[in-house]
């Protein structure tokens, strides 16, 4: 049982005392997380563009980026679907201990959940190359695919829309709004161009560009996190 405050303790401060140690974990976590995020997406954008210089005999314009796999050096570059599931879990965690419980936050977690699963089965499942998919393997691929993507760009928008009436994270809500709606853009513009003309391999380096952006900004700030 506790008993009444002492004279040295004022009333409260156990309470301040608990705040202290809440604030501590939570930067403490994020810390972490945001660096963790920014780190595998790290490893993703350099890994996506070394293997450009490395194998050259596969077409950008049209090739998508999990034919990399298959190749050469496909070992480090099948690392990359794990390493995005890694950074959209990292993500989805610490962005919910930083920011205030919301409709959006909350489904923008449920969202980069989602593509951490989908981005997960794509490296578990190779792709079939080229193309269409004519085994198991292969259209689990594409539908692993089809829910990733949409999933990161939507779970994207919900939390650009959350940094907005926050402001800590409000100094970063100009660009990641910049990125996010950037990241619609050629999200549509890689359906459509698949659609049409059969490839959007030009288009998903340009997503994973974009993508990449917005979480190494956000996992950065989010390691920054202030403790009070």
């Amino acid at each position: 049982m506790t008993g009444p405050a002492s004279p040295t303790q004022p009333a409260g401060s156990g309470a301040k005392g608990a705040h202290s140690l809440y604030m501590h974990g939570i930067t403490t976590n994020g810390a972490f997380l945001g660096r963790t995020a920014a780190a595998c997406f790290l490893y993703v954008l350099s890994t996506f563009l070394g293997i450009h210089f490395l194998n050259t005999e596969l077409d950008p314009i049209r090739t998508p980026m999990s034919a990399y796999a298959l190749g050469p050096h496909g070992v480090w570059v099948n690392l990359c679907p794990f390493a995005m599931s890694v950074a959209a879990l990292s993500l989805s965690a610490g962005l919910g201990f930083a920011l205030p419980p919301t409709r959006g936050k909350t489904a923008a977690q449920l969202l980069f959940l989602l593509a951490a699963a989908g981005a997960a089965a794509a490296g578990i499942f190779p792709m079939d190359f080229p193309g269409p998919a004519r085994t198991v393997s292969g259209r689990l691929h594409a539908a692993a695919g089809a829910l990733t993507f949409p999933s990161l760009v939507a779970g994207v928008l919900f939390f650009t829309h959350a940094f907005r009436s926050e402001p800590y994270w409000r100094r970063i809500a100009g660009m990641t709004s910049i990125l996010s709606g950037a990241l619609v853009t050629v999200l549509v513009v890689a359906v459509i161009s698949l659609a049409t003309l059969g490839f959007a391999g030009y288009a998903q380096r340009v997503l994973f560009a974009l993508l990449g952006t917005w979480v190494i900004l956000v996992g950065i700030h989010l390691a920054r996190l202030p403790r009070s």
